[in-house]
């Protein structure tokens, strides 16, 4: 079990912001082929002079590790962030892509399977659903707030092959779709009309 308290200071082009966080995570050993992981934060996130981006509430994730063989693996997250706290959605061997640096929550879903091959190749999979809340602000545009949502949705497979000890080579394939759910529309700052 394990406890933090964070400050965070962000600084973008037309944007910062300023956010505290209290972490609370556990790390249960199930059985020797199962890991929980888990860390819920309560945090609050206020952006200067854009209101709208604003966050205040819990945010954490849930993870599983579950490695039925010496050689196949699993790893399941479950995780819900501000865009800023988000950076890489990761799971297992493969890397997504970033997202949620501008939005105002995510919510994630990946499963990821590894097995190895031989004692030098390793064959990776992965599938994630990513639901973001977009805020996108630009000080020289009129009106200033985009705001609405989106879902992406991704399939990668791919392999890694360890050549020595310090190189490790892969390759991975991927598809993602995006749809929106809710069109995106301009919004007058407060305090201003449309």
């Amino acid at each position: 079990l394990g406890s933090a308290l964070r400050f965070t200071r962000g600084e973008f082009p037309n944007r910062s912001f300023n956010r505290r966080d209290l972490d609370l995570t556990a790390n249960w050993i199930a059985t020797g082929q199962s890991t929980l992981n888990a860390r819920v934060s309560v945090g609050k996130q206020n952006y200067d002079g854009v209101s709208n981006r604003d966050f205040s509430g819990l945010t954490g994730s849930l993870g599983w590790i579950y490695r039925p063989t010496g050689k196949l693996s699993f790893n399941t997250l479950i995780s819900r962030d501000t865009g800023v706290e988000t950076g890489f959605i990761s799971s297992g061997d493969i890397r997504s892509a970033s997202y949620g640096d501008d939005s105002r929550t995510t919510s994630a879903l990946s499963v990821s399977a590894g097995y190895e091959l031989t004692g030098k190749i390793r064959l990776n999979a992965l599938a994630r659903y990513i639901r973001r809340s977009i805020v996108d602000f630009e000080s020289n545009r009129k009106p200033q707030l985009l705001d609405g949502n989106d879902t992406v949705k991704g399939l990668t497979v791919g392999f890694s092959y360890a050549a020595t000890r310090s190189l490790l080579m892969g390759c991975n394939v991927g598809k993602e779709t995006r749809t929106v759910s809710r069109p995106f529309e301009f919004t007058s700052p407060p305090g201003e009309l449309s």
